[in-house]
């Protein structure tokens, strides 16, 4: 009688620990989608500010709209956020926007407010085109670091061209992350963080009307098209 009572709980302990380690084994395999069918099996929506869904797959891109004259934030993130050390990779096209309009493509990992590492790409303020020395066909591309520290680096891409953006996330001083953001694989920026290698990142491509990156709203819809994304982890 012990035995019988025994070997249905060994079972189930043994099929709980095996069903741990195909889930464990799952989270370490690299990840990669071309936009080309069923947007929903690896993400789903992260807007905010009332905005609509205004995203979906067109020709085998990621599509992504903003509205004229509204504080839009269009965003999709991965389903799962179990993403960390290794390289992240988006194929992204930077259209012509409105000079100095608030909208601004986004390619980033987020944890939190304070744990998030990004691309962003928008026509700029201004003020900062002028200290850039921007020409009319010329975007800025933010390199930024939300936190643990505070980073913020600008320069300068063309605009009505299709750019890869890229993160590698290696293990630097402290068992914390190293960052280095590329730009068609030349490496504009290197960071050391206070981020420990343990916090794991869900992976985002958004259209947001930003303040930060412009003088006024845009007077037009706006778009943009991601063409990949991938993330290639460490082994």
């Amino acid at each position: 009688m012990k035995i019988s009572l025994l070997l249905p709980i060994l079972f189930l302990m043994l099929n709980s620990c095996n069903s741990k380690e195909v889930e464990e084994l799952e989270d370490t395999i690299n990840f990669t989608d071309n936009f080309t069918f069923n947007l929903n099996q690896y993400w789903t929506d992260a807007s905010q500010n009332n905005s609509p869904m205004s995203y979906q797959l067109e020709n085998n891109y990621l599509k992504i709209t903003t509205r004229a004259l509204t504080p839009d934030r269009v965003k999709v993130k991965t389903v799962k956020s179990h993403f960390g050390l290794g390289v992240y990779k988006w194929r992204v096209y930077a259209p012509a926007f409105e000079l100095n309009a608030q909208c601004s493509i986004g390619a980033f990992i987020y944890k939190n407010d304070l744990t998030e590492i990004d691309f962003e790409i928008g026509s700029g303020t201004s003020q900062l085109r002028d200290e850039l020395n921007a020409q009319a066909d010329d975007l800025v591309i933010y390199c930024t670091s939300q936190g643990q520290p505070f980073s913020s680096s600008q320069f300068l891409l063309k605009s009505e061209q299709w750019h890869q953006l890229k993160l590698k996330l290696s293990v630097g001083d402290n068992n914390n992350y190293k960052i280095e953001w590329f730009l068609n694989n030349t490496l504009l920026k290197t960071l050391q963080t206070a981020i420990p290698i343990t916090n794991l990142f869900g992976i985002y491509n958004s259209l947001e009307n930003l303040g930060f990156i412009g003088n006024q709203l845009p007077t037009s819809e706006n778009y943009t098209y991601f063409d990949s994304f991938s993330f290639e982890g460490n082994d």
